[in-house]
């Protein structure tokens, strides 16, 4: 599925009805957190609450909870992955729709809940990427594309542009500015928790899983946020670009795994090896050689080795 012109069907107008929750998986990035919470305080709509799902080896903002405008769960989880906090979330929260959002993103506006909550008026919208501005130039310049979040078939190549203007269909999303019906994500196995620490494609996988259960995700501009871009804490163990690449090139294999029949599997080894060997032409050894090992290093774990793969629909998250 590609991105599309959005055209919505005959739908009754949103009400505030739906009760959001607010997902924030954090891990060692008080300060930040401090800055979302307190954006979040002011929006204007109140049928919501927020979860805090803090892996952090020292609990960070409980003196907030209490003064918090909208009412706070604080789940405390001596684990580690992004995916593995995102289903505690799911599991402590009551929401109709779940709104994930990274710990270090400032919210410019006070209508970001009611955005995604007003694209749920269309029935055939399981899921919304809101808009997301990177505030780091370095990471704003690997973005910039001029398209709309997608997967690539076959080579499952995430790429595309969260900061774009136009509202429309994608087959992707954007870990910090997401939010599924409760119903469809817990249907579909919550996030994947092979995808582990550090990780990079789980919320594609979740993207994916939707769109094949017939469900729409739609990229809304309205629903904006601002990405800080923390220098440390959260996902970024990998401060080196070719540790990154390991990680990247071996999430991809369980992307495939999940998400493409097996008879696709030449084409998309020898996209991804085409694409693992380019840092070559600059040179860049260390990065093509590291992109090779995470992909073999995928393929061993998650196409050879007998690991049994988890069917979404076999597990549900309660």
């Amino acid at each position: 599925m590609t991105a599309s012109k959005r055209s919505l069907r005959a739908a009754p107008a949103m009400s505030d009805s739906l009760f959001i929750s607010v997902i924030i998986p954090t891990l060692g990035r008080p300060q930040y957190l401090r800055r979302t919470l307190a954006d979040l305080q002011s929006q204007s709509y109140t049928n919501a609450e927020i979860v805090i799902v803090d892996q952090s080896i020292e609990p960070e903002v409980t003196d907030l909870i209490a003064a918090s405008r909208l009412p706070v769960r604080y789940v405390r989880d001596h684990g580690r992955g992004a995916a593995r906090s995102r289903n505690l979330g799911v599991h402590e929260a009551k929401g109709d729709i779940l709104l994930f959002l990274d710990d270090d993103v400032e919210i410019p506006g006070a209508d970001f809940i009611l955005e995604h909550a007003r694209a749920y008026a269309d029935a055939s919208v399981g899921g919304v990427c809101g808009r997301t501005v990177e505030l780091r130039a370095d990471i704003r310049s690997k973005t910039a594309s001029g398209s709309r979040l997608s997967v690539y078939p076959i080579v499952c190549l995430s790429s595309g542009d969260a900061s774009l203007e136009t509202e429309g269909f994608v087959n992707n999303v954007k870990g910090g500015n997401m939010s599924f019906r409760a119903g469809i994500l817990r249907g579909i196995g919550g996030f994947d928790e092979r995808f582990g620490f550090p990780c990079i494609y789980e919320e594609a996988d979740v993207a994916l899983k939707v769109c094949r259960q017939g469900h729409l995700i739609l990229f809304s501009p309205k629903a904006v946020v601002y990405h800080i871009g923390a220098p440390s804490g959260g996902q970024r163990v990998c401060g080196v670009n070719a540790d990154r690449r390991f990680v990247a090139y071996r999430d991809r294999v369980l992307l495939f795994a999940n998400n493409c029949p097996r008879w696709q599997f030449p084409l998309f080894l020898v996209g991804n090896l085409a694409l693992a060997a380019r840092p070559l032409a600059h040179f860049r050894v260390r990065e093509a050689s590291s992109a090779c090992e995470g992909l073999f290093a995928g393929i061993r774990k998650y196409l050879l080795s007998g690991e049994l793969h988890r069917s979404s629909t076999e597990s549900p998250v309660p």
